[in-house]
């Protein structure tokens, strides 16, 4: 009769003896045939392998949650540039909240790529949420009487107001007129009543984005978007001296 060692037993795919069950002779011999030295160092090279294999499982499902999360942050409006970065849920419990976030800096510092991530990130951890990314100043255009599609403005209004997580973006290039402040002020408005978040990057700081603003003549709703901004708003400021 020929006999194994432990050796190759496990490196057949058999298991070390435990501790507490019962050893048949057979493998009591294989025992006898191995050093501890080689039994250990089998044992340790069985619990890498094992190691790597959840590793890349885990790498695996890594990959697949962020080629989902990218494919949904697409259809939300998200331009391809400022995906496949790390994912940013640094502010997630701000968002979960209903709070928005306020990101300003100068240009070139950053805002849309880090908006963009806590956007995506925020995807990850709602995976049956809605986001909607969208330009500030094509969301005037879309909301102004001239929209011309079938949908009427409410309804326009009704996709940014419902959104899960909105971004907007570069908030301050749009042409500041008073149907065009009276606009924004409707949708952070519902937005806060309805204890939604939205994300909002700006060149100005929350002061220099009321003066401008104000320049349509409507000082009066210029303040209150800043008045929301204040009150539920994380500042995130980029750089500069806003």
């Amino acid at each position: 009769m020929s006999h194994r060692t432990l050796l190759e037993v496990m490196r057949e795919g058999g298991y070390a003896p435990k501790a507490g069950r019962p050893v048949p002779l057979e493998l009591i011999y294989q025992c006898n045939t191995i050093s501890y030295q080689e039994y250990q160092a089998e044992v340790e090279r069985q619990r890498k392998m094992s190691q790597a294999g959840r590793n890349a499982a885990a790498i695996s499902e890594m990959e697949n949650d962020a080629s989902l999360v990218d494919e949904r942050a697409k259809r939300a409006g998200v331009p391809k540039r400022f995906l496949g970065y790390a994912l940013d849920l640094t502010q997630i419990d701000a968002l979960n909240n209903g709070n928005g976030i306020y990101v300003c800096g100068p240009q070139e510092t950053g805002k849309t790529t880090l908006a963009c991530s806590m956007l995506r990130g925020w995807l990850k951890e709602n995976p049956f949420g809605t986001a909607k990314f969208v330009r500030s100043t094509t969301l005037i255009d879309n909301l102004n009487d001239t929209y011309s599609s079938n949908e009427t403005i409410d309804a326009v209004m009704a996709q940014y107001a419902t959104a899960g997580l909105l971004l907007v973006d570069d908030i301050g290039k749009e042409v500041p007129t008073v149907r065009a402040v009276s606009r924004l002020w409707e949708l952070f408005d519902r937005r806060y009543g309805s204890v939604i978040p939205t994300i909002v990057t700006s060149q100005y700081g929350p002061d220099e984005l009321s003066m401008h603003l104000s320049e349509s003549g409507d000082n009066r709703s210029a303040l209150a978007i800043i008045r929301r901004f204040a009150e539920t708003y994380v500042l995130l400021n980029m750089g500069g001296q806003q």
